[in-house]
């Protein structure tokens, strides 16, 4: 009889097990969609798309065009932390799904952009304000609560959604370009949110028992206190510096690929096509990550793909051709590829993640903003100097720098963070 209780007790947890398994995986999907149809391929890289018709259109310079990326990224990420703390107090899919719907209106209102840099900007911040919330910590926490021996590979699987959208976008928006007009990929934008990312994410990204736990702890607690606590270790410090360098030399090219790409006589469509080239590396970067902070101290990780981006930085700066050029949107690709997995893990094992969207939404902030300013300042060196080359130069310093912080950060935890009481929730 005994044996018999046994077995269906055991039956019952192979079963309830299989369906948190489905559930998690189909969160992950919801995740994918979310960071295809994101901030950063239907804000960053419809922008870097549409720089030269922009400056065509209206005679603004590159750098006068980077500076509202810049508007759409600090925007964005000065409200990640508030965010980060609703989230973590009340739970994810109540700011998430509204904002995406906003997200959507605004992309489309700027079909009515005209000749005013000032309306350029003010757009821009409009949308940064609704992007806020669909940042990758609204994302990563529900994958957080619901993986814990396969985190890296759900947080590689999910971020890929990202990378993807970097190999589809860049021809489809670009036909819609040639075909249509900048106003056009724009509203092209704004459909797929409305139409595609919201009800897939309102149906896939569910939260469980894990998150409920941790939203019911925060609530009773102080609103930074878990963020406070964090910001006691070293290890915060190391990664929130080390990201944020990172950030300044893979994200500050992105926007530049294609302008760099076309100064060196290269058509349109094939600049499009060699930043899905891009994106395919990131995907190929992604699912690798994923797989190896599974199973490979993190550090050794971080320092492998920190490396892509250092060779495509020096590759362009020693000898700028269109081979050169596609290789370093492999490199970013690859290097890029794990920015967002792999921020994510090492706050999951170096630091509690009871605050964990807080946490991860300071050190995206500093990531982000850096990186915003570094767009900027490759905009600037460019319009001061007429190329890209000393810019980029700097960029391989700052990449030196976050390679050898992250290399330093020794060992870190391995053993389950999932929640089963208050008394471990510390």
């Amino acid at each position: 009889m005994a044996d018999t209780h046994k077995q269906t007790r055991k039956k019952r947890g192979s079963e309830d097990s299989v369906a948190v398994n489905s559930a998690g995986w189909l969160a992950v999907f919801g995740a994918f969609v979310g960071f295809l149809l994101s901030y950063s391929t239907l804000g960053v890289l419809v922008l870097s798309l549409l720089t030269e018709p922009l400056s065509n259109t209206f005679g603004w310079t590159r750098s006068e065009i980077s500076i509202a990326l810049m508007v759409f990224v600090v925007t964005a990420v000065t409200l990640s932390l508030p965010i980060g703390v609703l989230m973590d107090r009340r739970g994810v899919r109540w700011i998430l799904l509204p904002s995406l719907l906003v997200f959507g209106l605004v992309l489309g209102s700027m079909y009515y952009l005209t000749a005013s840099v000032t309306h350029f900007y003010v757009a821009y911040f409009l949308l940064g304000l609704s992007a806020a919330s669909t940042l990758p910590h609204s994302y990563t926490r529900v994958i957080v609560g619901w993986f814990d021996r396969q985190r890296g590979q759900a947080l590689g699987v999910a971020a890929t959604g990202a990378a993807v959208g970097m190999i589809l976008f860049p021809p489809a928006m670009t036909w819609v370009l040639l075909h249509y007009g900048w106003q056009e990929v724009y509203l092209a934008g704004a459909l797929l949110v409305l139409l595609v990312c919201l009800p897939v994410v309102g149906g896939y990204l569910q939260e469980n028992r894990v998150a409920t736990s941790l939203r019911d702890y925060n609530s009773r607690g102080s609103a930074f206190g878990g963020l406070v606590q964090a910001t006691k270790s070293s290890k915060f410090w190391v990664m929130f510096i080390a990201f944020s360098l990172l950030g300044f030399g893979t994200i500050g090219p992105i926007p530049h690929l294609i302008p760099m790409l076309l100064d060196m006589g290269v058509g349109a469509m094939s600049a499009a096509y060699a930043l899905s080239f891009y994106g395919v590396a990131a995907v190929i970067g992604r699912l690798i990550c994923g797989l190896l902070l599974d199973r490979l101290p993190a550090p050794r990780v971080a320092v492998a793909f920190a490396l892509s981006p250092l060779a495509a930085c020096v590759f362009l700066a020693v000898h700028p051709d269109f081979v050169t050029g596609l290789t370093a949107a492999a490199l970013f690709g690859i290097g890029a590829g794990a920015e967002i997995d792999l921020m994510a893990f090492m706050i999951s094992r170096y630091l509690k993640i009871t605050a964990f969207a807080q946490i991860y939404a300071v050190i995206f902030a500093g990531f982000y903003v850096v990186g915003a300013i570094g767009m900027a300042t490759l905009g600037y060196l460019f319009d001061k100097y007429g190329t890209y080359t000393n810019g980029l130069w700097f960029m391989s310093l700052m990449i030196t720098a976050a390679l050898v912080m992250l290399g330093g950060m020794g060992r870190h935890s391995t053993a389950t963070d999932r929640v089963q009481s208050d008394d471990n929730i510390s």
